[in-house]
Order: C-alpha cells, then sequence, then structure tokens
C-alpha cells in the first residue's frame, strides 16, 4: 500500500469512528488517523455553520439553533449524548464509586441524565440564539473542532476502566503522545490567533475546563470510559458558545477588548 492509500485509509478509519458516514474502515482510528480528529471537527461544524446561517437568514434564528443542535449530535450517532445522560446519572448519585459506575451502565436513564441533558444542550441553544448567521461559520466550526480536541486531552494518559473501546482510545492516545495533541491543537489555535483574542479566550476555557471535569470524574471512578470522553466533547461544546457569547458580550459593553458581536 503506497502512502496516498495509506493516508486514505487513516483519514476514513477516523471519520467512519467518529460519524455516520458510511466508510469501509477499522473499527478503530488508525494511530495516524487521529491527528485528523480536530480536522474532521472543523469541517463538521463548518457544515453545521452553514446549515445555521441557511436556517437563521431564510426561517429564523430559534430553527437553526433547533436544526444545528440536532444536526450535530445525530452525526455521531447520538453516542455522545448517551454519553451526557449516563455520565449525569452517575454524578447525582449518591454513594461509593462502585455504585456510580453501575449506575452508568445502567440502560436505564435517571434524572440526574435528563437534567444534565437539560443543562448542557438547554445552555448550548440558549447561547447559540446569540451568535449572528455570519459569525456562525466561524464560530460553530472551531467549537466542534475544540470539542473533539476535548476528546483527545481528556483521554490522554488517563487510567482506563475496563477494556472496551474507551481503553483501546486512551491507549492508542497515550501512546501517540504529545505531538498528537500539538498537532490537533494547532488547528483551532491557528484559525483563533487570525480571528482575534475572544476567539484564544474561548478556546483555553473550552479545554481547560473540560479537562478539569475528567479529571474529576477520573478520582472519583478510579478511572475513565468512553461516556467520560464523550461527556468531556459535549461539554466542551458547550462552553465554548457559551464562553464566546459572554466574553463578546463583556467586550462589547467594556470596550475592554474592542470585540463585537452581532446580537
Amino acid at each position: 500500500m503506497n502512502e496516498k492509500a495509506r493516508l486514505s485509509e487513516d483519514l476514513k478509519s477516523v471519520i467512519g469512528f467518529f460519524t455516520l458516514v458510511p466508510v469501509k474502515t477499522h473499527r478503530y482510528p488508525t494511530a495516524r488517523g487521529l491527528y485528523f480528529l480536530s480536522t474532521l471537527g472543523l469541517f463538521l461544524g463548518l457544515l453545521a455553520g452553514l446549515i445555521f446561517f441557511a436556517m437563521s437568514s431564510y426561517v429564523g434564528t430559534v430553527s437553526a439553533v433547533i436544526v444545528y443542535i440536532v444536526f450535530i449530535i445525530a452525526i455521531s450517532g447520538f453516542h455522545h449524548l448517551d454519553s451526557v445522560l449516563d455520565v449525569g446519572d452517575a454524578l447525582m448519585a449518591r454513594g461509593d464509586t462502585d455504585r456510580m459506575l453501575r449506575i452508568m451502565k445502567d440502560p436505564a436513564t435517571g434524572a440526574g441524565g435528563i437534567g444534565f441533558f437539560i443543562a448542557v444542550y438547554g445552555i448550548l441553544a440558549a447561547f447559540a440564539l446569540s451568535i449572528g448567521a455570519v459569525q456562525a461559520l466561524s464560530v460553530l466550526a472551531l467549537a466542534e473542532a475544540t470539542s473533539k480536541l476535548s476528546f483527545l486531552i481528556s483521554a490522554y494518559g488517563r487510567k482506563p476502566l475496563g477494556s472496551g473501546m474507551g481503553a483501546h482510545f486512551i491507549d492508542s492516545i497515550s501512546g501517540a503522545g504529545i505531538p498528537l495533541l500539538v498537532a490537533n491543537f494547532a488547528v483551532p489555535a491557528i484559525i483563533s490567533l487570525f480571528l482575534g483574542i475572544d476567539y484564544l479566550i474561548t478556546l483555553v476555557l473550552a479545554i481547560l475546563i473540560p479537562a478539569a471535569i475528567t479529571s474529576y470524574l477520573e478520582k472519583r471512578l478510579s478511572g475513565i470510559n468512553g461516556d467520560v470522553i464523550g461527556f468531556s466533547g459535549e461539554i466542551s461544546r458547550m462552553i465554548y458558545i457559551f464562553t464566546f457569547v459572554v466574553v463578546s458580550i463583556l467586550a462589547f459593553h467594556i470596550g475592554i477588548l474592542g470585540l463585537k458581536i452581532n446580537i
């Protein structure tokens, strides 16, 4: 297999693993394929931004936000939505680590999962309403790139729970090392440098906060699994949209950064 064919297989492996796009590939993303993860997120977010732009321009902003959220959840096969429900139930559970893990694995959804679903996607929707149609192209693209980056950061160097898909992902990330994280961070970071300091502040917070939450969960659960990784990505996207709108509004009214937002 030549280099071009190998590159094609690497790309298909990450597309097939993280999206519903029907490509024939490996069960897991290849180590080289993971170098394209934040780039994949960027393109998915750009597609979501185009949908948002069209819906907002011709139908209305509320409809645009609803369709955007449905699209971005559905494109991954709703797997990460399930992570929010499972981790939400576990976080609201009272008891020791074993009880939290049992609740996380329980197929039934409790009040904690429903509550976290409302919180995560409700906040995402509320603040996405404040993003202008044109601005959505950059914000939603970078939000999705950052969400995918959070998968990697949350998995790197962590203790895996069990030996499932999450454990394989953690081992792949940890084995690839810092170069993998740097390569994926470079994509949203370089674009943010050109767009302005509001984007940079947003990027940093949308990485650090989910990483801190993952550290807390790792301590509580004595390790992490695929649900925790998926949860971190969903939290990252929500924090990105929330932070961008808040920072931009503050800058608009206070004038400390010279930024503007279309609200």
